[in-house]
């Protein structure tokens, strides 16, 4: 057996044989208004939390339309590319052929 392993299984049967595992609930006493002002302090900050995760989610998909925009555009340029290559081919191979055809006056 692993030492990792081993080391995980002893953990688990030293908790597991451990008198500390009845575990009694915490019972926090405080005054109707500390709570209300902590929970209202507590729901502005989580608030402000969902804000900025919402501007940073809407920052994040306008930066995902931008690159969805510039995959497309590399893409027919992409296309374009391919489409000039088959023109140079073409035209190389046309360039070729005549001069195979036409015998140089210079080796006549």
């Amino acid at each position: 057996m692993p030492k990792d392993a081993e080391k995980r299984t002893t953990k688990r049967v030293r908790r597991a044989s451990s008198a500390d595992t009845d575990f009694e609930p915490t019972i926090n006493v405080r005054s109707e208004a500390d709570g209300d002002d902590s929970e209202r302090a507590l729901l502005g900050k989580v608030l402000e939390e969902l804000k900025d995760f919402k501007e940073e989610l809407k920052d994040l998909k306008e930066e995902s339309i931008k690159q969805q925009e510039l995959i497309c555009k590399l893409e027919r340029e992409i296309v374009n590319t391919k489409e000039q290559l088959k023109q140079v081919v073409t035209q190389l191979e046309a360039t070729t052929r005549t001069t195979i055809a036409s015998p140089s006056p210079a080796l006549g």
